[in-house]
């Protein structure tokens, strides 16, 4: 008998969900409940990932450019923009995902112009005044300005 043959013979697992999981006691507290299988017809359908994986890129594995680009911003994000260890690497990876998508909008701390509350190319930025407000400063943009790191 051949190996085909016998791979053809082996049964299948099922594709039907099977009982829950039990979690570890110690797991209770941020664990979740999982079933094997899949989804039934006309079964609910779960909201997409939580926080940045929303989209079918955040799902694929990176590369090890992306994983270079991705400690490269969260080093520079805590060092030259002060910023926390974990907020550092959540917007790290946001601009991963964001440059895996093909988006072009950027972030002005992504701009060698950009001092905390401040734009040194306000005009060609096209604002009014240098200040820069945080929340102007987190909004994804497409700048005149722009001159990247």
């Amino acid at each position: 008998m051949s190996w085909l043959d016998e791979l053809k013979r082996q049964s299948t697992p099922s594709a039907h969900p099977t009982k829950p999981m039990e979690l570890a006691p110690q797991a209770e507290r941020g664990g979740s409940v999982g079933f094997i299988g899949s989804a039934q017809e006309g079964a609910e359908k779960l909201p997409a990932c939580s926080g940045t994986q929303t989209d079918g890129d955040a799902l694929v594995a990176w590369t090890s450019d992306d994983i270079e680009r991705f400690t490269h911003r969260a080093a520079y994000l805590q060092r030259f923009r002060g910023m926390e260890d974990a907020e550092a690497e959540r917007l790290a990876e946001r601009l991963t995902l964001r440059d895996r998508s093909g988006d072009d909008r950027r972030l002005c701390v992504e701009c060698r112009h950009h001092q905390p509350g401040r734009c040194l190319n306000s005009r060609a930025a096209g604002l009014n005044s240098p200040e820069l407000s945080p929340d102007l400063a987190a909004l994804w943009q497409r700048c005149g300005g722009f001159d990247a790191l």
